[in-house]
């Protein structure tokens, strides 16, 4: 549902374009844990829960990503990059015997990963003190196994996370993620990998924008494929960075929400066509000249979705901002075209 509400178009624009001093002719994990029930899926929060375990994870449920990441949501007998649907009721797979495991697979890569973070945020239950063993294979070749995780007995769902180092594998396009899980010892267990307020996945290394564009030549044009990156992209050379198909089948979230998705930092930057959600800038230029920046939504970011600072002669067109403090906001910034924005909500 909340992908939704990011590539939503609305017919009003209400106009909230901030433009302030020097900017002349522009135109136009908490304390607390979720517990699920294992029968219903209902939510009860309790605090300070320690379910002790090797993996355990002291950082945010999510994990720690240093760089780019993909996530992928366990859903049925797949995996995806899109959340499962509020609409859908729930899912969840039991395991009572020894060495017996379920796998969820079917995703394939877009070309080479870069990196060697993994990560999961799993929900499961025991029936009596159940360990698991928690594998990702891609390719064939299995590049991540965390260490063994003792879920212990409780009546509901208990929220796990954990990180690994892994390999960096060479991959290619078209290879395929699988996600494994295995009963080592103990009761019958289970996981729930979604649910009204639940969503188990993965995280393993991005196939990254930020590779592509330090591995591109100035006026190089990059295409890029559809799916959700996550990472803070720096563009620091004459570039044109586009999707392949669009804004609402190419979203960008940082994994340094502080920072902005697109930090431009060069002129004769070209960026079109995708959805930048979630940090504290959407698109930002600095010091960036000549540059065009068109078909984008940039919406539901903490500040601005766009912004701009001692950046001249740039092109904003075709653009939505909604749901920032500021849909776009310039500053000491001249001669920039601002035209034909959706802006709104703002």
């Amino acid at each position: 549902a909340i992908l939704i509400a990011f590539v939503m178009v609305t017919s009003c624009i209400t106009l909230c374009i901030a433009v302030v001093s020097g900017s002349t002719d522009n135109i136009g994990y908490l304390n607390k844990i979720e517990h699920y029930e294992a029968s219903e899926d209902r939510i009860i929060e309790v605090n300070n829960i320690n379910c002790a375990s090797s993996s355990l994870s002291s950082s945010s449920a999510d994990g720690v990503a240093t760089s780019g990441i993909t996530k992928l949501y366990i859903i049925n007998h797949h995996l995806s990059e899109y959340p499962p649907s509020s609409r859908l009721i729930g899912g969840k797979r039991f395991i009572y015997d020894d060495g017996d495991y379920w796998t969820w697979g079917n995703y394939s890569l877009k070309g080479d990963i870069n990196g060697t973070s993994y990560s999961y945020r799993l929900y499961l239950g025991s029936a009596s003190s159940t360990t698991f063993k928690i594998e990702i294979i891609i390719n064939g070749t299995t590049v991540a196994t965390f260490p063994l995780l003792t879920v212990p007995y409780d009546p509901y769902y208990q929220l796990f996370s954990g990180n690994v180092t892994g390999l960096d594998p060479t991959t290619s396009s078209g290879d395929e993620v699988i996600f494994k899980i295995t009963k080592i010892s103990g009761g019958a267990g289970s996981i729930l990998y979604f649910g009204s307020a639940a969503s188990s996945h993965i995280t393993i290394p991005g196939n990254l924008i930020q590779s592509k564009i330090d591995a591109a030549k100035p006026r190089d044009t990059i295409i890029i494929e559809d799916g959700i990156y996550y990472e803070n992209v720096k563009v620091n050379k004459r570039l044109t960075i586009q999707s392949k198909n669009g804004a609402d089948k190419t979203i960008v979230m940082p994994v340094t929400p502080e920072d902005p998705v697109f930090n431009v930092t060069a002129d004769y930057v070209n960026i079109s066509s995708f959805t930048v959600i979630g940090a504290g800038t959407g698109i930002y230029l600095y010091n960036a000249d000549y540059c065009n920046i068109s078909n984008n939504i940039c919406s539901f970011n903490k500040v601005y979705g766009i912004d701009l600072l001692y950046s001249n002669n740039n092109s904003i067109i075709n653009n939505t901002c909604s749901n920032n403090n500021f849909g776009s906001y310039l500053k000491n910034s001249s001669n920039n075209l601002i035209e034909n924005n959706n802006v709104s909500n703002n």
